[in-house]
């Protein structure tokens, strides 16, 4: 404990991520693999406190870890690389003759989501000859939920990958070994008694009530809107999916615009009059797959998504299976006033504030320049109007 009464972090290992007193560095002997390991991390994965990576990074002597979110170059692989990955389009690796097997296996890191988020932001990944495990048993990763019975861990699937491979090459159960230590003190950590809680840090300024990076990065801001259309005729409240993604960035103007097809409900043309789209806007739509790839090569992975209503980000999974960080201004408006903000349009006339122009066409380009009107509004108005 400090003197002002807040505990001190844990000690944690540089090497393997791991508080100090569950290192695994120790406990981790060197394997002599000759199949190259390249494991391709999805950044989120890398702080997760039993992910498997590590114990491949220290255990294994021919392996490599790359970090990414998206799209990653791609690096330098070996004639004889394949891609470790379920599905009906890869060869089983016991059905290989020892001329097909391949000299480099590369391995997605991440939760299911996210490894095949990897492999469709990344075409020399898709490109790669895909090879997979026939599992004997379950997984032994009883403390994260696995999506089927085939489905394993990276360290579990790598083993098992080796052991066929290269069946005479020595230490590879004691990855395993390690991997049911590291599982087995998380699980006595979530199920052991109750601790005392940590004492509270207490803020040592009052909240300045809106997220730090709208006032003082405003170069990760990227305000958007959406569009969404009922699936089917007749279903004004039935299913809907999203028709168009509209966003700006307000530091530099570039913008963003796309309307998605097909459009299968013909009952919508009324309503895409109202939100001032044309025939040509609906004859050059693009397929939600493009419209995704088009959103992440607009965006950067730090920036940050702005809308009115919470809903938005929702939708925003339309396009992008890991969205990025967002804030709802509406919710930060009742933080700030104490009051229900109600809809948009009525907020910004009920303010009087100028809306500013978006070279976007139709409806879209009010809403944008609507939510940049009151984010500014916000900022302005927010150290004056602070909760206390």
């Amino acid at each position: 404990m400090t003197l002002s009464g807040q505990s001190e972090p844990r000690a944690r290992c540089d090497r393997c991520r791991k508080p100090a007193s569950l290192c695994l560095c120790n406990r981790t002997v060197r394997v002599q693999n000759r199949t190259h390991i390249l494991v391709v991390q999805h950044r989120r994965e890398r702080s997760h406190p039993v992910g498997t990576a590590r114990i491949v990074r220290l255990g294994l002597s021919a392996t490599d870890l790359v970090e990414t979110t998206r799209c990653l170059p791609r690096p330098a692989l070996r004639p004889g690389a394949a891609l470790l990955f379920p599905g009906p389009e890869s060869r089983e690796l016991t059905s290989l003759s020892a001329e097909e097997r391949p000299d480099q296996l590369v391995v997605l890191d991440g939760t299911w989501h996210q490894a095949r988020r990897l492999f469709l932001d990344n075409p020399w990944i898709q490109e790669l000859p895909r090879v997979r495990l026939a599992p004997a048993a379950p997984s032994r990763y009883r403390i994260r939920r696995q999506p089927a019975e085939h489905c394993v861990s990276t360290l579990e699937s790598i083993v098992a990958a080796l052991r066929i491979l290269e069946g005479d090459t020595a230490g590879l159960n004691g990855l395993l070994d390690v991997f049911d230590t590291m599982i087995d003190e998380q699980h006595a950590f979530m199920v052991g008694p109750r601790r005392a809680p940590r004492p509270r840090r207490h803020a040592t300024r009052p909240s300045r009530a809106i997220p730090d990076a709208l006032r003082e990065a405003p170069e990760r801001v990227v305000a958007v809107y959406a569009e969404t259309v009922a699936r089917e005729a007749n279903e004004g409240c039935g299913p809907r999916r999203l028709l168009r993604w509209s966003a700006v960035r307000p530091v530099d103007g570039s913008t963003f615009d796309c309307v998605l097809g097909p459009l299968e409900n013909p009952a919508a043309a009324g309503h895409l009059r109202h939100i001032g789209l044309g025939p040509a806007d609906i004859a050059a739509a693009i397929n939600p797959e493009d419209a995704g790839g088009a959103w992440r090569a607009f965006v950067n992975d730090d920036d940050l998504i702005v809308g009115w209503h919470p809903a938005l980000m929702g939708i925003l999974k339309w396009l992008d299976d890991a969205p990025l960080e967002s804030v709802a201004l509406r919710g930060v408006w009742a933080n700030i006033t104490h009051r229900r903000p109600g809809g948009l349009d009525a907020l910004v006339t009920a303010l009087g504030l100028p809306i500013e122009d978006v070279p976007i066409p139709g409806r879209a380009s009010v809403r944008l320049g609507q939510t940049l009107a009151i984010l500014r509004h916000m900022v302005s108005v927010a150290p004056r109007e602070v909760r206390t």
